[in-house]
C-alpha cells in the first residue's frame, strides 16, 4: 500500500491501482509557481502560489495573483519568458510548468498626450533674443549646428519637448539652419 497526499486529504492506494490511475492523478495534482511581483515601483518580491492548475486558463492565475498583491486583475499583466500571457490561454500551452517564475507587472494606460504650453510675450521675446545670440555668434552657431544635426541630440530634444514629435514643420526648421534663422525674428513667430 502507498500513501498519497493531496492537500490535506490522504489516500491509501495499492501500487497497481496507483499506476493504473496515474494519468488521472496527474490532473488532480496541482503545481506551484513563483510570481515575481513588480507591481510597485522600486519594490519587488516573490510570491509562491501553490495548487495552481496548469490546465486552467491564465485568467485564473491572474485572479490569484491579484488577490495576493491587492490589485484588480484588469490592472495586472502576467509575463512568462518575455511573452505577455493572454487571459484566454491555457497556462500549460503557454509553456508554464511547475516551478516556473511568472512576472506580475502593473498595466499602464496609454501615455497621456503632452500639449505644448503657450508662450507669454516675455517668454517669446526671450526666445527670440536667445536664438539671435546663438545664430549670430560663430562659436554658438557651430555648436547649434552640431547639436541639431546629430540624430541622438535631435531625439533627446524631441523627447524633451512636448508636442514636437507631432510637428514635422518644427523638426524640419530645427534641422535646416536657414529655416532656423527665420525664427530669430519676432515678426515670424505667431502664437
Amino acid at each position: 500500500m502507498r500513501r498519497l497526499v493531496l492537500g490535506r486529504v490522504r489516500f491509501e492506494i495499492s501500487r497497481k491501482r496507483l499506476e493504473a490511475n496515474l494519468p488521472f492523478l496527474r490532473h488532480l495534482v496541482m503545481s506551484s509557481i513563483v510570481v515575481f511581483n513588480r507591481t510597485t515601483r522600486g519594490k519587488s518580491d516573490r510570491i509562491k502560489l501553490n495548487l495552481v492548475n496548469l490546465k486552467g486558463r491564465v485568467i485564473s492565475l491572474k485572479n490569484e495573483v491579484a488577490k495576493a498583491v491587492g490589485l484588480q486583475p484588469r490592472d495586472l499583466e502576467l509575463i512568462y519568458c518575455g511573452q505577455c500571457l493572454g487571459d484566454d490561454r491555457v497556462l500549460e500551452a503557454s509553456g508554464v510548468k511547475s516551478g516556473s517564475t511568472v512576472f506580475a507587472l502593473r498595466k499602464h494606460g496609454p501615455p497621456k498626450e503632452a500639449t505644448p504650453e503657450p508662450l507669454s510675450d516675455m517668454a517669446t521675446h526671450q526666445l527670440v533674443k536667445t536664438l539671435q545670440a546663438a545664430l549670430i555668434n560663430p562659436a554658438y552657431r557651430t555648436t547649434v549646428d552640431r547639436l541639431l544635426n546629430t540624430p541622438e541630440s535631435m531625439s533627446r530634444l524631441i523627447a524633451a519637448s512636448p508636442g514636437l514629435d507631432h510637428d514635422p514643420v518644427s523638426i524640419g526648421m530645427l534641422q535646416d539652419q536657414e529655416l532656423l534663422s527665420i525664427l530669430a525674428y519676432l515678426s515670424n513667430i505667431s502664437k
